[in-house]
Protein backbone atom coordinates (compact mmCIF):
# COMPACT_ATOMS: atom_id res chain seq x y z
CA UNK A 1 0.00 0.00 0.00
CA UNK A 2 1.38 3.42 -0.84
CA UNK A 3 1.36 6.61 1.23
CA UNK A 4 -1.71 8.04 -0.51
CA UNK A 5 -3.75 4.96 0.38
CA UNK A 6 -2.55 4.95 3.99
CA UNK A 7 -3.22 8.66 4.30
CA UNK A 8 -6.73 8.32 2.83
CA UNK A 9 -7.63 5.47 5.17
CA UNK A 10 -6.23 7.12 8.30
CA UNK A 11 -7.77 10.50 7.48
CA UNK A 12 -11.16 8.86 6.90
CA UNK A 13 -10.92 7.12 10.29
CA UNK A 14 -9.93 10.33 12.09
CA UNK A 15 -12.74 12.32 10.51
CA UNK A 16 -15.22 9.59 11.47
CA UNK A 17 -13.92 9.54 15.05
CA UNK A 18 -14.87 13.21 15.30
CA UNK A 19 -18.34 12.48 13.88
CA UNK A 20 -17.65 14.86 11.03
CA UNK A 21 -18.18 14.69 7.33
CA UNK A 22 -15.60 15.69 4.72
CA UNK A 23 -17.12 19.14 4.24
CA UNK A 24 -17.04 19.92 7.97
CA UNK A 25 -13.45 18.75 8.14
CA UNK A 26 -12.46 20.88 5.14
CA UNK A 27 -13.93 23.95 6.84
CA UNK A 28 -12.20 23.11 10.13
CA UNK A 29 -8.74 22.96 8.54
CA UNK A 30 -9.30 25.64 5.89
CA UNK A 31 -9.04 23.27 2.95
CA UNK A 32 -11.06 23.12 -0.24
CA UNK A 33 -13.84 20.52 -0.24
CA UNK A 34 -12.47 19.13 -3.50
CA UNK A 35 -8.99 18.68 -1.98
CA UNK A 36 -10.36 16.76 0.98
CA UNK A 37 -12.46 14.63 -1.36
CA UNK A 38 -9.35 13.82 -3.39
CA UNK A 39 -7.38 12.99 -0.21
CA UNK A 40 -10.13 10.60 0.90
CA UNK A 41 -10.22 8.88 -2.50
CA UNK A 42 -6.41 8.55 -2.53
CA UNK A 43 -6.17 10.70 -5.64
CA UNK A 44 -4.04 13.39 -4.10
CA UNK A 45 -1.55 13.78 -1.29
CA UNK A 46 -1.45 17.06 0.64
CA UNK A 47 1.37 19.54 0.61
CA UNK A 48 3.75 19.46 3.54
CA UNK A 49 2.09 22.60 4.93
CA UNK A 50 -1.40 21.07 4.69
CA UNK A 51 -0.18 17.83 6.24
CA UNK A 52 1.16 19.84 9.16
CA UNK A 53 -2.24 21.58 9.56
CA UNK A 54 -4.06 18.25 9.52
CA UNK A 55 -1.65 16.71 12.03
CA UNK A 56 -2.08 19.74 14.29
CA UNK A 57 -5.86 19.48 14.02
CA UNK A 58 -5.81 15.84 15.11
CA UNK A 59 -2.84 16.34 17.49
CA UNK A 60 -0.92 13.47 15.98
CA UNK A 61 2.34 12.96 14.16
CA UNK A 62 2.65 13.40 10.43
CA UNK A 63 4.22 9.95 10.36
CA UNK A 64 1.01 8.49 11.79
CA UNK A 65 -1.09 10.24 9.14
CA UNK A 66 1.13 8.79 6.42
CA UNK A 67 1.01 5.26 7.83
CA UNK A 68 4.73 5.30 8.64
CA UNK A 69 4.12 4.56 12.32
CA UNK A 70 1.32 2.67 13.99
CA UNK A 71 0.98 4.60 17.23
CA UNK A 72 -1.02 7.77 17.21
CA UNK A 73 1.32 9.91 19.25
CA UNK A 74 -0.07 13.12 20.52
CA UNK A 75 2.46 15.64 21.56
CA UNK A 76 3.62 19.14 21.90
CA UNK A 77 4.66 19.80 18.33
CA UNK A 78 6.20 23.06 17.21
CA UNK A 79 5.49 25.08 14.10
CA UNK A 80 7.67 24.14 11.15
CA UNK A 81 10.35 26.64 10.18
CA UNK A 82 10.81 27.59 6.53
CA UNK A 83 12.19 24.50 4.82
CA UNK A 84 15.45 26.16 3.74
CA UNK A 85 16.21 26.84 7.44
CA UNK A 86 15.25 23.28 8.36
CA UNK A 87 17.47 21.92 5.60
CA UNK A 88 20.42 23.85 7.04
CA UNK A 89 19.56 22.43 10.47
CA UNK A 90 19.42 18.87 9.09
CA UNK A 91 22.69 19.31 7.23
CA UNK A 92 24.39 20.49 10.43
CA UNK A 93 22.64 17.97 12.67
CA UNK A 94 23.77 15.05 10.51
CA UNK A 95 27.14 16.72 9.80
CA UNK A 96 26.79 16.47 6.02
CA UNK A 97 28.12 18.63 3.23
CA UNK A 98 25.70 19.81 0.58
CA UNK A 99 27.08 17.41 -2.00
CA UNK A 100 27.00 14.45 0.37
CA UNK A 101 23.45 15.31 1.33
CA UNK A 102 21.94 15.55 -2.15
CA UNK A 103 24.07 12.81 -3.70
CA UNK A 104 23.25 10.16 -1.11
CA UNK A 105 19.61 11.09 -0.63
CA UNK A 106 18.88 10.81 -4.36
CA UNK A 107 17.56 14.37 -4.52
CA UNK A 108 18.57 16.16 -7.74
CA UNK A 109 21.25 18.78 -7.13
CA UNK A 110 19.26 21.65 -8.67
CA UNK A 111 16.19 20.78 -6.61
CA UNK A 112 18.26 20.62 -3.42
CA UNK A 113 19.77 24.05 -4.06
CA UNK A 114 16.35 25.51 -4.87
CA UNK A 115 15.20 24.30 -1.44
CA UNK A 116 18.33 25.63 0.23
CA UNK A 117 17.84 29.06 -1.37
CA UNK A 118 14.15 29.09 -0.41
CA UNK A 119 13.05 29.17 -4.06
CA UNK A 120 10.97 26.00 -3.72
CA UNK A 121 9.59 23.76 -1.03
CA UNK A 122 9.77 19.99 -1.35
CA UNK A 123 6.84 17.81 -2.20
CA UNK A 124 5.61 15.48 0.48
CA UNK A 125 7.07 12.57 -1.48
CA UNK A 126 10.53 14.17 -1.33
CA UNK A 127 10.20 14.89 2.38
CA UNK A 128 9.39 11.22 2.97
CA UNK A 129 12.39 10.28 0.82
CA UNK A 130 14.63 12.54 2.95
CA UNK A 131 13.23 11.13 6.18
CA UNK A 132 13.93 7.60 4.98
CA UNK A 133 17.45 8.54 3.92
CA UNK A 134 18.13 10.24 7.27
CA UNK A 135 16.43 7.41 9.17
CA UNK A 136 14.27 9.83 11.11
CA UNK A 137 10.63 10.84 11.31
CA UNK A 138 8.87 13.11 8.85
CA UNK A 139 8.10 15.41 11.80
CA UNK A 140 11.82 15.74 12.52
CA UNK A 141 12.61 16.25 8.84
CA UNK A 142 10.18 19.17 8.51
CA UNK A 143 11.09 20.65 11.89
CA UNK A 144 7.78 19.94 13.59
CA UNK A 145 9.42 17.86 16.29
CA UNK A 146 13.02 18.32 17.33
CA UNK A 147 13.55 15.05 19.11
Amino acid sequence: MDIMLYFAEILRDLINERDMNAKQFAIAVGAQNSSVSEYLRALRIPTVARLEEIANYFNCSTDYLLGLEEDRKSGNYCACPPFNEQLEFLKNYFDCSNSYFYTNSGIPKTRYYDWLKGKRVPSLENVVKLAEYLNCSVDFTIGRHKG
